[in-house]
Formats: C-alpha cells, structure tokens, sequence
C-alpha cells in the first residue's frame, strides 16, 4: 500500500502470479500482451498454459492464437481445464477431505453457504447478505480457500459439491 505502480513491476508480479498457479489460461492477449509474458513465465516454472480460441477478427486473439500455433493446449470447455488439473484423480478427493475436516466453517461462512442455492454472483449475495462488499469478499475468500466454494466465472460462486470439485486448484487467467 503506497507504493506508486512502475511499468517494470507488472513482470514481477506476473512472475508471482504464474509461480503461485497450477495453471495458466490465457483468454484474450494481442500479440504484445503482458498476459503474453505470464504465459512465458508460467512455462519456464514447468506449469501448464491453456489458451482460449477466439474470433479470428479480433486482435485480442492474436496472441493467443500465436500462443495455440506454438503448441499452447487449447481451452474450449471446462473439461480442458479440468483434466489439466487432474481434478478427477482419488488423492484430489481425499486431500479435500482433509481440508475440510481442519477447517470448519465459522457462522458468517455459513451464512454465505445458505444463501448458495445456485451460481451467485458477488452483487445478488451483497443484496441478499446485507453485507459490504467487503466484508463479502472477505468471507468469500476463506471460503474459496477451504474448498467449500468453487469461482465459476467473473465475480460468481457456486457451493463445492464433491470432493474433488471442493479442491480446486489455483488458476491465473
């Protein structure tokens, strides 16, 4: 906090990003794109790289297109993404059951589950939660973090129902 934003520290933090990740997806990059760079960053740490495929109109898919052309595994559903995971394997499960059992939910996460019916987006559980945004994402990311919600898109959560999709791993995208 603070401190002023450089041009050279978006490599440094993208080297952060991609060495805390299990998996890069790259989802729209031109072909001078810093998300290119966490793409490279991401391989020289041994970590997998996805690449979404888009509209061959639009120069935001140029460098992931670049990326597919290279050898980048391409991302069209989340099954892709999934088996890059490994999420199936019997040792994910069991490592979510460990989780869970040494990480009870406290009553404010509950209430959180509760109100995770379906997909949720963060807006619609402000509303119905009363709380600050802050305070929801708060409780969000102790969620996220004991493998009792799963982030399914831009800002929207859904209940882990299994094991094995309770333990997620981390993804930069």
């Amino acid at each position: 906090p603070g401190t002023p934003t450089l041009p050279y520290q978006f490599l440094h933090r993208n080297r952060i990003v991609s060495g805390l990740s299990d998996l890069t997806i790259i989802i729209e990059a031109d072909h001078d794109s810093g998300a290119l760079v966490t793409a490279k960053l991401a391989l020289e740490q041994g970590r997998e790289v996805l690449a979404v495929p888009g509209s061959i109109w639009s120069q935001a898919s140029r460098g992931v297109h670049a990326l597919i052309r290279q050898g980048a595994r391409p991302c069209t559903t989340m099954d892709d993404i999934y088996e890059s995971l490994n999420l199936h394997a019997p040792e994910t499960a069991r490592q979510a059951d460990q989780i869970r059992n040494v990480f009870p939910v406290d009553q404010n996460e509950q209430r959180i589950l509760d109100l995770l019916t379906q997909p949720m987006d963060t807006d619609h559980l402000v509303r119905e939660s009363g709380w600050t945004t802050a305070r929801l994402s708060t409780v969000l990311s102790m969620l996220e973090l004991k493998g009792r919600i799963i982030n399914v898109g831009p800002r929207t959560y859904v209940k882990a129902s299994s094991p094995s999709a309770s333990s997620m791993p981390r993804t930069s995208i």
